[in-house]
């Protein structure tokens, strides 16, 4: 199903450019291609289980932030001790998580690699690239790992399949 989403898609952008005028055709795997797309909201979708977005009165729910990002004030301001930037809507905070894990996932990152453990991602993530282990970022990695069906000894390039 997806390679045939991935074929159509692709025909039509071949298709609106020939038409259109020009332009290269797409690569074969472009960044945002669906496969990607499904594994940056996956993992994205387990972020904001470990953060506990939704949770009624938590900061990430009030904040419009579903990754618990500090990411700085967007002219909203910021809450808590951690200065987690408030998004005017879900979907602005949905898109900064997603164009961080996408940046991940495609090795844009200088302090996540595909190498990377999903527990250490977790110790990056919860405390700061420099810090060691806690139990804040088991408990993260396991709720991330649980979330994507994975183990927190598993890398991200073996999340993407690699």
């Amino acid at each position: 199903m997806i390679l045939a989403l991935v074929i159509v898609f692709g025909g039509l952008f071949l298709l609106a450019n020939v038409l259109g005028g020009g332009g290269a055709p797409p690569s074969p795997t472009p960044p945002g291609t669906p496969e990607l797309e499904i594994k940056v909201s996956a993992l994205a979708r387990g972020i904001s289980v470990a953060e506990g977005f939704g949770v009624n009165g938590a900061i990430p729910t009030r904040a419009n932030n579903p990754g618990d990002l500090a990411v700085g004030d967007k002219g909203l301001g910021v809450l808590g001790p951690s200065r987690v930037t408030v998004f005017a809507s879900i979907t602005e905070g949905w898109d900064a998580l997603y164009r961080i894990v996408r940046g991940w996932l495609t090795g844009k990152s200088s302090i996540y690699f595909l190498d990377d453990s999903i527990f250490e991602v977790a110790r990056k993530y919860v405390n700061g690239p420099q810090a060691s282990a806690n139990q804040d970022s088991e408990a993260w990695a396991a709720n991330v790992a649980n979330e994507i069906g994975m183990s927190t000894s598993n890398t991200l390039r073996e999340f993407l399949g690699g």
